[in-house]
């Protein structure tokens, strides 16, 4: 309770959808889990270490924080980005269902299928509209 208060709260704060958040975490967990099982099926039993785990599980835990991140970001510099973090948020969700989505199909198949990096296509945007507010107008 107090870890989910501990990232609810902010969120809130500016602005972002508890709902939004519930189903990240949600596809996290299930991001996790199949993440697991496909490992299994892919590379076989011998692939799950604990060490590749844990490091999962907190990398996975990180996005979390991300939406946030952005928006506290833009706050500090006095930019607006509530709607970035919003996307950023939207993001997460769509790129961790697809990551769902194909753990399903390699655990079906076999067949490894190739994933998008969330956090590259997020820090892209980030870093556009960071260079439109702090790139002098007349810099070529």
């Amino acid at each position: 309770v107090l870890l989910k208060n501990a990232l609810y709260i902010p969120a809130a704060l500016v602005g972002l959808s508890m709902e939004s958040y519930g189903i990240l975490v949600a596809f996290l967990v299930l991001d996790l889990i199949t993440g697991i099982w496909r490992s299994i099926v892919a590379e076989g039993v011998q692939s799950i270490r604990s060490w590749r785990g844990i490091n999962g599980f907190f990398s996975k835990f990180l996005f979390i924080t991300v939406p946030i991140v952005v928006a506290y970001m833009g706050h500090g510099l006095g930019i607006e980005m509530a709607a970035l973090a919003r996307m950023a948020l939207g993001i997460l969700i769509l790129f961790t269902g697809y990551s769902i989505l194909a753990n399903i199909y390699t655990i079906r198949t076999g067949e490894v299928v190739a994933e998008p990096d969330a956090m590259k296509y997020i820090l892209k945007s980030v870093e556009a509209i960071l260079n439109k507010f702090t790139v002098p107008k007349d810099h070529k």
